[in-house]
């Protein structure tokens, strides 16, 4: 019973980010969402600092699992392009809670450590020069990152076309 309660406020949490932004949740309208009183929240997460914590974790997560569909591509460069283009899916499909994700000093290392297991994949492949991967990973996310992060009046696919024409030229340089 427990899991389950804190899965509904984890949703409800995730629902309301992705309505209003994270700027205005509050914990009583995620107990109105969860079907709970704003006091029972805290049985299960110490603030709400903890529980937006929780939920940026959880955002990484199932980019990750996104991600991991470019282990299944034939090559190791159709599998990095795989995990880039979901990057960018993430971000037109979860657009508030991927601003979220993206604040300063949130833990990304699972999109990071996806990047470098491909990247690694490659250079065996003979698809990328010899380098660090973990650094060429870096690279990649911190460029993808920054084109994720930005406001894009223009709408998806305007993020999607300077999302494309800017990693691109990081996977060129790296090949």
């Amino acid at each position: 019973m427990k899991l389950f309660t804190r899965f509904r406020i984890l949703n409800a949490t995730r629902s309301m980010v992705g309505e209003v932004g994270v700027e205005r949740v509050t914990m009583r309208g995620i107990a109105a969402r969860a079907n709970l009183t704003a006091p029972a929240i805290y049985k299960h997460f110490r603030n709400k600092r903890a529980l937006l914590d929780e939920v940026i974790a959880s955002g990484f997560s199932e980019l990750g699992n996104h991600m991991r569909r470019g282990f299944d591509c034939p090559s190791g460069p159709r599998g990095l392009r795989t995990m880039i283009d979901q990057g960018a899916n993430f971000a037109v499909r979860y657009p508030r809670l991927l601003e979220m994700m993206l604040a300063p000093r949130t833990d990304d290392g699972v999109p990071v450590r996806r990047l470098q297991t491909q990247v690694e994949r490659c250079m065996r492949d003979g698809a990328m020069t010899q380098t660090n991967p973990r650094q060429l990973a870096l690279v990649l996310w911190a460029q993808m990152r920054g084109q994720l992060s930005m406001r894009h009046e223009a709408g998806p696919d305007r993020i999607r076309w300077l999302y494309d024409h800017s990693v691109e030229h990081a996977l060129r340089a790296a090949a």
